[in-house]
């Protein structure tokens, strides 16, 4: 504290960091036992419904304290659908469960495959819960990705180094504070560490390697600050705010899946759901433009507005290939596009193994399958839920 009887602000934003994570670990306990009730762990489990497999884009639930009259704690789905109210009534979890799996409709129970509130709780505690996700559901303020401890000093590291010309010395707990700067969600620090040991690198060459993680850290942050910033000046509805922040948290996501990949962890593709291509913030850094080999264009629109304006067409399937040329696999589902989508997808990426085009409203024809007969290296094709001329 200081003189003036303030606590210094790096101080608080850690103390604000550790009451996050409090709130975090008390909020998934209530997704794996059965303890207190808690409305951040109810929130957690409404959220997860999204993540479920065969999960339909087009339901909304509202979740309600006490009564319809509450206050709305939470809601899934698109605003401009009906929505079911679901009540919190401080029920322990595994009582909301059953409220949750009453409230879901019997076509949505059959779809996903779930027969009761146990079946339904086990499905929701197989959902990843990243802390950064977390976050966004619970409301929370972001962690800046490369805040640091003011025990440390500025770049990680204990004290300084001493003069001299040898090799520097790292030690396991500095190269592991590092790590930690990374919010490595789903691999304990400690076995990241040695992951990079068994791929034969020393703590000298570890360092270096996370400079260079930390370094694209920086670089993303910087890139996504500006952009948010050049976005304040905007007069931005609320469907594109909400655009803009899940293409924000998409890349951010993206990013911390498939750093380090030396980890031997699967790589996790670029996911983009229910967003405005035009709103990317675009040009992206250089890594990206072979980090995503993988993309999912999931309900995806060009802009706002009316008819063809909407519509995603050959020129921004143009300005994503130059962001991502290095991609393999393209999965597109639903969304609105021009009618020679597929025909302008082939063209920008001529390498692509798997490709899918599920639940298209575009009639996929003659010249389209033709056109997609002539990838030379694909070998996977899903066209489920889509109509063929």
């Amino acid at each position: 504290m200081t003189s003036s009887g303030r606590i210094p602000l790096r101080l608080a934003e850690e103390a604000r960091i550790y009451q996050q994570q409090v709130r975090l670990a008390r909020a998934r306990e209530g997704v794996y036992l059965n303890l207190e009730a808690s409305p951040d762990s109810a929130c957690v489990l409404l959220h997860a419904l999204e993540g479920l497999a065969n999960w339909p884009k087009t339901l909304r639930i509202g979740l309600y304290e006490g009564s319809l009259d509450g206050r709305r704690m939470a809601a899934i789905g698109p605003e401009q659908e009906p929505e079911l109210a679901l009540l919190w009534r401080q029920q322990k979890p595994g009582d909301f469960c059953q409220a949750l799996f009453d409230t879901l409709p019997g076509m949505t129970r059959e779809r996903l495959g779930i027969t009761d509130a146990a079946g339904l709780r086990h499905a929701l505690q197989e959902q990843p819960l990243p802390a950064q996700r977390l976050r966004e559901w619970l409301g929370m303020q972001a962690v800046k990705p490369a805040f640091r401890s003011p025990m440390r000093l500025a770049d990680g590291r204990i004290g300084h180094p001493l003069s001299g010309r040898g090799t520097p010395f790292f030690t396991e707990d500095e190269l592991l504070d590092r790590l930690r700067l990374l919010e490595l969600d789903d691999i304990y620090v400690e076995d990241a560490l040695q992951a990079l040991y068994r791929n034969g690198m020393d703590r000298a060459a570890i360092n270096t390697r996370l400079d260079q993680v930390l370094e694209e850290m920086r670089q993303l942050r910087t890139h996504l600050d500006r952009w948010v910033q050049l976005s304040i000046r905007e007069n931005l509805s609320e469907a594109r705010q909400r655009s803009r922040e899940r293409i924000g948290a998409a890349l951010w996501e993206h990013w911390r899946r498939n750093l380090l990949p030396e980890l031997g962890r699967p790589g996790s593709p670029l996911m983009l759901e229910r967003v405005q291509l035009a709103d990317l913030p675009l040009p992206l850094p250089e890594f990206f433009l072979t980090r995503v080999d993988a993309l999912l264009l999931d309900e995806v629109m060009l802009r706002e507005g009316e008819g063809e304006e909407r519509l995603v067409d050959d020129r921004t399937i143009q300005v994503l290939a130059r962001q991502f040329p290095a991609l393999t696999s393209l999965d597109v589902h639903g969304g609105e596009w021009a009618a020679s989508m597929v025909q302008n997808l082939v063209r920008a990426w001529p390498q692509l193994a798997g490709l899918g085009l599920r639940e298209q409203d575009v009639m996929l024809g003659y010249t389209d399958l033709r056109s997609v007969a002539g990838l030379p290296r694909l070998r996977r094709l899903d066209l489920s839920g889509s109509f063929l001329l």
